[in-house]
């Protein structure tokens, strides 16, 4: 769908200033058509980087996983926001081509462009977000962040990270410190993951151990 949107929003553009050759003359239809495509690679490079910096997180938690295993989650229901985000820029755009007298053709074709240029990219960078994450189980603990559903938690040893980690009955215990915030997970563990968990948890009583030493 991504590809649609994109394709409509290029093909709106670049029609755009062809209407308006008799004006523009061929130089000018020809510098407008350079300057549209630079304008979408731009766009294209600051909505992805969104994008990438997530995936990045994604990334370099799993490279670092100490365990990790499927869990049921309840996943978030899809956000809206790309789509009021992409309305919005293409209305401003719109009032801002109507005000500065551009025509009102012209004005609704830009406007739209950008409106489904945006939505194009937003959905594409969603999409390749989407399948990275589907590529790692969807609980992963490592030594620098928490994969825990739809949740891409990066710890800084601070005020984000595991204060408290216990295993009983065959489920593992998490206390989890998010600024004020604190919280408690629970999860069954698999049967060939206990040998994991035990390894982590006597890895982190190690690492808590030698804290306290220090401090003192």
């Amino acid at each position: 769908m991504y590809l649609l949107y994109l394709l409509t929003g290029i093909i709106l553009a670049c029609i755009t200033p062809i209407l308006n050759f008799e004006f523009l003359g061929a130089k000018g239809v020809a510098y407008c058509l350079i300057m549209i495509l630079f304008g979408i690679v731009v766009l294209g490079f600051l909505i992805l980087s969104i994008y990438k910096f997530k995936i990045s997180k994604i990334d370099y938690i799993s490279q670092r996983t100490i365990v990790s295993w499927e869990i049921e989650f309840e996943s978030k229901k899809p956000s809206t926001l790309c789509y009021g985000i992409s309305l919005l820029s293409g209305v401003v755009l719109g009032i801002y081509l109507i005000f500065s007298s551009a025509g009102l053709l012209n004005s609704i074709l830009l406007s739209l462009a950008l409106a489904f240029t945006v939505l194009g990219l937003w959905l594409l960078g969603k999409k390749r977000f989407n399948d990275t994450k589907s590529s790692v189980p969807s609980f992963v603990i490592s030594h620098i962040g928490l994969i825990y559903g739809d949740r891409i938690e990066l710890f800084n040893g601070i005020s984000k990270g595991i204060t408290n980690a216990k295993e009983e009955n065959g489920e593992l215990f998490l206390d989890l410190i998010n600024g004020k915030k604190q919280e408690n997970l629970r999860l069954a563990i698999p049967e060939g993951k206990k040998q994991e968990v035990t390894d982590f948890l006597t890895d982190l009583n190690e690492f808590f151990s030698g804290a306290e030493d220090g401090e003192e």
